[in-house]
């Protein structure tokens, strides 16, 4: 749809975007305006021109999702907006491949749980909508661990030679709880090392930040990641069928 719209409305910026957005046979708007509706003419063509650029790259993108008891409502709605998401950057990129990343915490049986990037839209929404809500039992919750592999297991694309453009890679993760105290800076610096590598990291909270990230770190760092990456669960990804 998004490349279709695009096509649509590419050559006049004064058109309006919400026509995207289906009326009643009076011409009553359904919904309330989005947001690109709302763009000034000047951001409506910056944002044009966004699109033509990332339209001929492929993205990697790795889905990060706490799935812990108090994700228990939210993760639905969670996994129902990431559909949104892929269905619209599978559009309007040169091709999307999907990772995902489940995290729980180091006593629930498994801490993280990955299946890497496919082709296969289909089969890693399927893998999404099978992971569900339970344990927990604190606030923090394994989002380094859940970096960690993400960044270093996941099969990310690499650059092509020049002068072709880079792929678009980016980890979005969400949750509603912070990491655990003394990995705060650890996942930063893991953040800062992907960006190195031109891996960009987004965070969605899944409730409001004031009632459930509390506070940040308290203490001191704990020193260096020690962990051995037991308990990482990373299931390849079957080729997506030609």
């Amino acid at each position: 749809m998004g490349q279709e719209w695009y096509r649509k409305s590419r050559k006049d910026p004064g058109y309006e975007p919400s026509a995207l957005v289906p009326s009643r046979p009076s011409g009553a708007r359904l919904v309330e305006r989005n947001r690109v509706a709302d763009l000034s003419t000047p951001q409506f063509v910056a944002f044009e021109t966004y699109l033509a650029a990332i339209a001929i790259r492929p993205m990697d993108l790795a889905i990060l999702i706490d799935c812990t008891a108090s994700m228990s409502r939210e993760i639905s709605d969670a996994q129902a907006n990431i559909d949104e998401l892929v269905d619209f950057l599978g559009s309007v990129t040169g091709g999307l491949r999907l990772g995902i990343v489940g995290y729980r915490d180091d006593s629930d049986g498994w801490e993280t749980k990955a299946w890497d990037f496919t082709t296969s839209l289909d089969e890693a929404r399927e893998r999404l909508w099978n992971l569900s809500a339970e344990g927990g039992g604190d606030t923090p919750e394994s989002v380094y661990a859940a970096m960690k592999l993400a960044l270093t297991k996941l099969s990310w694309l690499k650059d092509p030679l020049p002068p072709a453009e880079p792929p678009i890679r980016a980890c979005v993760i969400v949750g509603d709880a912070p990491p655990h105290v003394g990995e705060g800076k650890l996942c930063v610096d893991l953040a800062k090392r992907g960006f190195a590598n031109g891996v960009r990291f987004y965070g969605i909270i899944a409730r409001d930040a004031e009632s459930n990230l509390k506070s940040e770190d308290q203490g001191d760092d704990q020193g260096d990641d020690q962990g051995d990456d037991q308990g990482d669960v990373l299931v390849p990804s079957k080729p997506a069928p030609a």
